[in-house]
């Protein structure tokens, strides 16, 4: 509401001409955004509690192949030139999905992540020959295929582990995407406002400096008129001064002329008002 009080004090013309557009628009945005935002935390909060409790049962999987296959495969393949070469086979594939798993933990890139998926899942379908290939050799590893099943679908399922994972990930940084648009927009709200202050000042400071202008117009023009009204006024001063002077002075010039007894003359004066009295009376 205030910002559209300010666009309609700053004037309702386009874009191009009121400062004020930009921030409307920008605000009808950041309502979006925000929405957007706390949709996709919600979304990533919902599934971090299941995506860590799977994900913990599947890192105690793997670590329960690595022991079973330490404990039970280790004196065997120790004897034998082609158990040995299987066993660490099979160990050397293990010891490439921890570290793509590990990988997969720690990376903020998207691109990278898909690639670390495609490549556990490609790692997971490789090592499953060989693993079957030393249980039939070390019969005490009889258990390890069904550990290695399961880890497998957690892997490669749709509805398993990694997928879930890769999916909260995304979700993660969706949100953070989202976090970014809504400080960028918030940046650009503020540059925006920082824009409005500058118009509104310079717009006060125009009034300003046209109300300055207006005034120093007016008392140049005192200045210039006060001459010509001393003028006019001496002007008229001196005209009235004469339109009393001179009926004065005739009836007083009569009115000598009388006192000598000389009545041949009249009063000619032009009179009007209490000067035409007196002409009457004398």
């Amino acid at each position: 509401a205030a910002i559209g009080e300010l666009s309609n004090a700053l004037g309702d013309n386009a874009a191009s001409t009121n400062p004020a557009a930009p921030l409307t628009r920008d605000a009808a945005q950041l309502a979006d955004r925000l929405a957007a935002m706390a949709q996709a935390k919600r979304t990533a909060l919902v599934s971090s509690a299941t995506v860590d409790n799977k994900l913990g049962g599947f890192l105690v999987n793997n670590a329960d192949i690595k022991r079973l296959l330490i404990r039970e495969g280790t004196e065997p393949a120790g004897s034998d030139i082609y158990l040995r070469d299987l066993f660490t086979t099979v160990m050397d594939n293990l010891t490439s999905i921890e570290l793509l798993i590990m990988q997969l933990v720690s990376t903020e890139d998207p691109e990278k992540l898909t690639k670390i998926v495609d490549d556990l899942r490609f790692a997971t379908k490789t090592w499953v020959q060989d693993v079957q290939a030393l249980v039939d050799e070390i019969p005490r590893l009889e258990t390890l295929p069904a550990l290695v099943q399961n880890f497998n679908d957690a892997v490669n399922k749709d509805d398993g582990v990694i997928a879930e994972y890769f999916q909260y990930r995304q979700g993660r940084q969706a949100a953070a995407a989202e976090v970014g648009k809504t400080e960028a927009l918030l940046s650009a709200m503020a540059d925006t406002l920082d824009g409005l202050s500058r118009a509104v000042g310079d717009r006060a400071q125009g009034a300003v400096n046209r109300l300055d202008e207006a005034t120093v117009r007016a008392e140049r023009i005192i200045y210039g008129l006060l001459p010509l009204v001393l003028l006019i006024s001496l002007v008229t001063s001196f005209l009235l001064g004469r339109m009393i002077s001179r009926p004065l002075k005739a009836t007083l010039a009569h009115l000598s002329a009388m006192a000598d007894g000389d009545y041949r003359e009249r009063l000619t004066i032009p009179a009007s008002g209490e000067f035409q009295g007196l002409k009457q009376s004398v």
